[in-house]
């Protein structure tokens, strides 16, 4: 069952960062590992996990949707803060330790009675204190990144400036939609509101880059629900890994039902009044080595076969990992998710992007004449976002150069 793959991923990940918690509390911090209580919270948080993905893996089987995001929730929650705890219990290790010398040194002379001065903190009350904010922080900001993960997805025009756009184009407005996940944290109601505040910017077309769905019995319903949000030139769509991974055969049959055309190593040409707009749309390779282009390279070049010279190319990559060849044979813009913008961001980026530039995280990416937007993705799988909400981004084509604050 399909559904359970992400239920037994964080079962693995819980019970694997459980261990490793357990380890680092036991051999960082000694002292705190002697206190009963702090030894006990160990073992109850990834035992409370486990009671949330029981509840979770119930309301699957009942169809019980509140029972679902309650349990994968609070799951995912368990999750995260063990890993902050994770984090911090080296720093807070390295504190203790430096107070155990101080300590141990203090020892050997006869000890003063230490007195604030000026109203500052005497240094070992400091180094205890620093000790035990470190996780505390830690913990609230794990708890913020879930809570984030719920807040309102972020719709909003961003402006994409071509030298040679033909004139027809100029204004023409895409909904680039990716990444929602529908079936976890992401629900069609969500989508339906989303749609509605879109619709005040009208877009012209709505163009999907793969992920939409991770429930193979409701992925029809969302692609009428995409066709009933009435735009010129329709909606059209390309493949995500999460449509493999959940069936492709019964998906494929979806946008058969629906007549929602689907661009998998395809592409196919619209006419804008007097101008030509090319779609392609990739194939995705479910899993890929970094170091092995030549998947990219072979479906790209399928799916703009039959574009003509004089059109203006758009090609819908779920990985931004399309983008280097199609930037190298001159396609105009390419439109990507899958990174989810590593969920945590940093200036309107990637908090790993400057680590990763060539991963193409989150935002804007140009190269020669080639733009790429990889949005951060309407939904997740994973309930945590810190700084990176949700986005259903409007890319409006502009003829001409950007101006100094692109």
């Amino acid at each position: 069952m399909s559904e359970l793959f992400p239920v037994l991923f964080i079962s693995v990940v819980l019970l694997l960062l459980s261990g490793l918690e357990i380890v680092f509390l036991r051999g960082l911090n000694r002292k705190w590992w002697n206190k009963r209580w702090i030894r006990l919270s160990s073992f109850l948080l990834p035992g409370f996990g486990i009671v949330w993905i029981c509840i979770w893996i119930t309301g699957i089987f009942m169809a019980v949707k509140p029972l679902m995001i309650f349990g994968a929730t609070l799951a995912a929650l368990t999750i995260i803060l063990i890993l902050t705890l994770i984090i911090s219990l080296p720093v807070s290790g390295i504190i203790n330790f430096t107070n155990d010398l101080i300590d141990r040194r203090k020892a050997k002379k006869p000890e003063k009675v230490s007195k604030p001065v000026n109203g500052i903190m005497p240094r070992r009350r400091f180094l205890k204190t620093a000790a035990a904010v470190v996780p505390i922080v830690s913990l609230g900001t794990g708890a913020s990144g879930v809570a984030h993960a719920f807040t309102d997805i972020e719709v909003c025009k961003k402006s994409f400036y071509f030298k040679d756009l033909p004139d027809d184009l100029d204004g023409f407005k895409i909904l680039h939609l990716s990444d929602i996940h529908i079936g976890y944290f992401i629900w069609m109601d969500k989508v339906e509101e989303l749609l509605i505040e879109a619709q005040r910017y009208s877009p012209d077309i709505i163009l999907a880059t793969g992920d939409l769905c991770d429930r193979v019995d409701v992925y029809s319903d969302l692609l009428n629900l995409f066709k009933q949000f009435k735009t010129p030139y329709g909606v059209f769509a390309s493949i995500g890994n999460h449509e493999y991974f959940r069936g492709i055969r019964p998906i494929m049959r979806s946008y058969e039902k629906t007549g929602v055309p689907l661009l998998k190593d395809s592409g196919v040409e619209i006419k804008v009044k007097n101008s030509s707009l090319y779609l392609a749309g990739a194939d995705d390779p479910m899993f890929i080595r970094r170091g092995d282009p030549s998947f990219y390279t072979d479906t790209v070049n399928l799916a703009v076969n039959n574009a003509s010279n004089d059109s203006f190319k758009i090609l819908l990559s779920h990985r931004p990992n399309g983008f280097d060849h199609a930037a190298k044979i001159g396609i105009d813009l390419t439109l990507s998710g899958h990174t989810h913008g590593g969920q945590v961001g940093l200036f309107k980026r990637s908090a790993f992007d400057l680590m990763w530039p060539e991963l193409y995280l989150w935002g804007r990416y140009q190269k020669g004449a080639s733009q790429l937007y990889t949005s951060a993705g309407v939904g997740h799988w994973f309930p945590f976002r810190f700084n990176c909400p949700g986005e259903a981004p409007i890319i409006e084509l502009r003829k001409g150069t950007p101006p100094l604050t692109y």
